[in-house]
């Protein structure tokens, strides 16, 4: 999605874009992600831990955010309607950028991240949010999972 400047020119969204809200419930669906497989991996710890330090939060928000990678954030937390249409690739980028972190996606993070991406639509035809999997990410248990899973390639994802 685009972000304007003060000139209308459009840019990327960027999380220095991100209000603090928007920057919990970003660490909130990455953590969420996460545990797609039921396990949090040292690399995608690492990754959450990068990504707190990026964005800015306060020791409470980081502290939140450590919970949630001891247990996931409750479901009704992590509604995909509750993030407003110009954040919703970014949290797709970013998102993706947290499941890969391990350096593979099995089938029921790719599952889940197809899911992800159509309820990020605001309408079925909408082309403007990508979802693909990363270079130097090995799928497993799910055939042809290293090619497309929607869309076109994705806008630049954030890096941790």
């Amino acid at each position: 999605m685009m972000a304007g400047d003060d000139r209308g020119v459009q840019h990327p969204m960027h999380l220095r874009d991100l209000d603090n809200e928007s920057r919990m419930r970003l660490v909130r669906f990455v953590c969420s992600f996460a545990w797609a497989d039921l396990e949090i991996q040292d690399a995608e710890r690492a990754l959450v831990m990068r990504m707190l330090e990026q964005l800015e939060l306060d020791d409470d928000e980081k502290g939140q955010a450590e919970r949630w990678l001891k247990v996931p954030p409750p479901p009704e937390d992590v509604d995909p309607l509750d993030i407003p249409q110009e954040h919703r690739q970014l949290f797709l980028n970013t998102v993706l950028e947290g499941v890969g972190a391990d350096g593979r996606v099995d089938s029921k993070e790719i599952e889940t991240l197809s899911v992800f991406e159509k309820l990020l639509r605001v309408n079925p035809d909408d082309d403007d949010l990508r979802l693909e999997t990363r270079p130097g990410i090995r799928a497993s248990g799910c055939p042809g999972a290293s090619r497309k899973v929607g869309g076109r390639a994705p806008a630049r994802s954030p890096t941790y």
